[in-house]
């Protein structure tokens, strides 16, 4: 059995043992500081809730985002298991935000942040790396042009950097950093890829269900296709779905 500081990087949830270790959980009560530090982290993601919907509506729209992940039951689930998808989630919804502001301005320090805020996320959990899109969306929706594919560029370079740097360092101290994410088989990596890709409709529709899936293909084709409806649906719809794992605060509240 492996011990140090890197010794759970091949579960992709290492930066989760280490927020927990920071708060105790090893010395006592480790599902309650658990969940008492996952509180501490999804507080960010409520205020960059709020943030976005001030962003992308007003003040009333961030109010209205975050009543309607506090009314989800569905979220109470993954609460209840304290595990590293509530401060994961949290950090890709800070990337959502730091992306959202491209609709109003364009700047560096956002590209920096965004790409710190995604290797944070990935470090807590690696299913995380398909949100590595959204400065791509966010160009699509918010700046069509030169400057904004440079903005993508800096945000992507960082954050592809930072998790580079991060599974380079992983694989040196002789730890597979994509055990979890691809598990050991007679398969290739590129056909295990393929069968969760094509079974990756099926999941969407069993996740969001058929008229909401129905809604969000529209407003994609209308983000392709320039329609100006796609630029705060889109952004506001992912803001919800990015939340939807960290952003239960009455019901941690109520079990702490």
């Amino acid at each position: 059995m492996r011990m140090g500081p890197l010794a759970h990087a091949s579960e992709g949830r290492q930066f989760a043992i280490w927020l927990y270790v920071l708060f105790g959980a090893q010395a006592n009560e480790p599902f309650l500081i658990s969940r008492i530090a996952n509180l501490f982290v999804l507080l960010l993601g409520v205020a960059a809730v709020i943030g976005t919907g001030r962003l992308l509506s007003n003040r009333w729209g961030g109010l209205l985002a975050v009543l309607f992940i506090i009314a989800s039951a569905y979220h109470h689930f993954f609460d209840r298991l304290a595990l590293g998808d509530t401060p994961a989630a949290a950090a890709v919804i800070l990337a959502v935000y730091f992306a959202a502001r491209l609709s109003k301005r364009i700047s560096y320090v956002d590209a920096v942040l965004y790409g710190i805020a995604l290797f944070i996320a990935c470090g807590l959990k690696l299913s995380t790396i398909p949100y590595f899109a959204i400065p791509i969306i966010a160009v699509f929706a918010f700046q069509r042009n030169q400057r904004g594919i440079q903005w993508a560029t800096a945000a992507l370079s960082i954050a592809c950097g930072l998790i580079a740097a991060y599974f380079g360092i992983v694989a040196w101290r002789g730890y597979d950093p994509f055990a979890l994410l691809v598990q050991q088989s007679s398969v290739s990596h590129i056909q295990i890829f393929l069968v969760k890709a094509a079974q990756l409709p099926q999941m969407v529709v069993s996740y969001f269900g058929v008229p909401l899936t129905i809604l969000l293909m529209i407003a994609l084709l209308s983000l392709l296709s320039g329609g100006s409806f796609s630029c705060r649906f889109v952004f506001c719809y992912r803001c919800l779905h990015c939340c939807s794992v960290p952003v239960r605060l009455p019901a941690t509240l109520l079990r702490l």
